[in-house]
């Protein structure tokens, strides 16, 4: 999440970046971490996980992009759906008044 901050904007240094972490990752700390006995893979090579992983950071910001295209389009045409705004919130016991 931090390389998806750090290079928002910038596609490909986001990509570049993105693959280097994972990289290192499945191929250097994951072993670190079998040897240590924390993590084993079965049935699984380490370019598995790499292969994994970055395509999951491709959806990653596609989905956050998407959430905040919506989130603003709902501020711009102020639909607001919290039955919090403009007022206190309402508690469990309490009746709403109309």
């Amino acid at each position: 999440m931090w390389v998806f901050h750090f290079t928002f904007g910038r596609f490909w240094l986001y990509v570049v970046a993105n693959l280097l972490l994972d990289a290192f990752y499945a191929f250097v700390f994951h072993r670190i971490e079998e040897k240590l006995g924390i993590a084993d893979l079965i049935n699984v090579k380490h370019y598995h996980i790499l292969l994994l992983m970055v395509g999951i950071s491709f959806i990653y910001p596609a989905s956050v992009s998407a959430m905040a295209r919506e989130g603003f389009k709902k501020l711009e045409h102020n639909d607001h759906d919290d039955i919090t705004s403009g007022s206190r919130p309402i508690l469990v016991n309490e009746k709403r008044k109309s």
